[in-house]
């Protein structure tokens, strides 16, 4: 009876110990799950704590540097719009000046 017992605490125990390592090793990857969600929805203000040395760190890294990535071309990308449509403004005065200069030069012939 007794060593019965003993191996039903036994079993408990590992079942235990298997729950809390799954939970462990599922909780970076639903962390990171969650941070995919809140990109998708145009937050790009995410980040994932990283945890020790394993490939699941490496991968909270390279999220994190991909998301970093992801904003510093978007603000290129902003710089460089505002600089083209600079440039266009003055390419649209330089020819309605030259448009209306001709035909200033039209009428008077």
């Amino acid at each position: 009876m007794l060593l019965q017992l003993l191996f039903v605490i036994l079993n408990i125990s590992i079942l235990v110990l298997i729950l809390y390592l799954v939970v462990r090793m599922l909780r970076p990857i639903l962390a990171l799950t969650k941070a995919t969600s809140e990109i998708k929805n145009g937050n790009l203000y995410v980040s994932i704590k990283q945890r020790g040395n394993d490939e699941l760190s490496a991968l909270s890294e390279s999220f994190n540097l991909m998301i970093c990535s992801i904003k510093l071309y978007i603000k290129k990308h902003n710089e460089l719009t505002k600089q083209l449509e600079v440039q266009d403004n003055i390419y649209l005065i330089s020819f309605s000046a030259i448009s209306s200069n001709l035909l200033h030069l039209d009428a008077r012939s």
